[in-house]
């Protein structure tokens, strides 16, 4: 089983011009972990049964976008 996830993402764009765009994103301000586990019925769980965890980094990204 896969604990729920949260996290919090930013997306954000400014129209230059008609034809230039420019973006900024952000991917999992708040640093959330994915967490994975045994469980069946009443047996396992979270805490007793946990087999893998996953952090993944902030990430931020500038982007340009043109239309001809």
């Amino acid at each position: 089983m896969r604990r729920s996830q949260a996290s919090l993402d930013l997306q954000l764009s400014y129209d230059v011009s008609e034809n230039l765009a420019l973006s900024f994103d952000a991917v999992n301000l708040t640093e959330e972990m994915q967490q994975e586990y045994y469980a069946f019925g009443s047996a396992g769980g979270p805490t007793t049964m946990n087999f893998g965890n996953l952090l993944l980094s902030r990430s931020f990204a500038f982007g340009v976008r043109w239309k001809l």
